[in-house]
């Protein structure tokens, strides 16, 4: 009797033969990197958040989306061909946060700002 055996390494058993295959931690690592303008002070005051999307080594990744969630909303950018992103948001409170969910080729990542508080206009 056979015994079938699985390789998490990549390699799998077809019929006998060997066959190579990319394992599933062959992604790329990524860094996402968020900033804003200013800090928001009221509810509702408008901010520009804006960040870059690289390869672990540093060279920009263009034409993906990533997800900002911010207090009140979530929106997707894409980097454009420097990795760059930029949006205009009216955050209610908390922080802003992006979010490259991966690929096929490369690994997701997050980052994040402080944390705001913030308060409502009373007059």
């Amino acid at each position: 009797m056979r015994r079938v055996t699985s390789i998490a390494t990549g390699l799998a058993l077809v019929a006998g033969s060997v066959a190579l295959a990319s394992p599933a931690s062959a992604a790329v690592g990524t860094k996402v990197t968020v900033k804003v303008d200013h800090a928001p002070a009221y509810v509702g005051d408008g901010i520009t958040a804006s960040g870059k999307l690289t390869r672990s080594n540093n060279t920009a990744l263009g034409s993906k989306n990533l997800l900002l969630t911010y207090g009140g909303g979530k929106k997707i950018v894409s980097t454009n061909s420097d990795g760059l992103w930029i949006a205009e948001i009216a955050p209610r409170s908390g922080a802003v946060q992006v979010e490259f969910l991966g690929d096929g080729s490369y690994a997701e990542s997050t980052a994040a700002t402080q944390t705001y508080t913030l308060q409502y206009r009373t007059s």
